[in-house]
């Protein structure tokens, strides 16, 4: 259940997990089941650190973008306040 959690967090889908449990061998290496877990967490991870980016990228515009509108609302609340 912990390898399913994990997987899903991570953002496996239920397939790649079932995928890469079903390579277990509990009487052999397991190298064919760590080489495919490798494999495919070196992917996800690529995938993971390009949303990263994104959001970093969609913050830093979004906070630009409030601190325009902050600034917009305060030079206009003066001329609220003597009007």
């Amino acid at each position: 259940l912990k390898l399913v959690l994990m997987g899903r967090r991570i953002g496996f889908s239920l397939r790649e997990v079932k995928h890469v449990m079903d390579l277990y061998d509990p009487n052999g290496t397991n190298a064919k089941q760590l080489r495919t877990l490798l494999d495919k967490s070196e992917r996800q991870l690529g995938r993971l650190e390009k949303q990263r980016t994104a959001i970093e990228e969609a913050i830093a515009e979004l906070k630009g973008a409030m601190t325009g509108w902050r600034n917009a609302l305060n030079a206009q609340q003066p001329m609220a306040a003597s009007a």
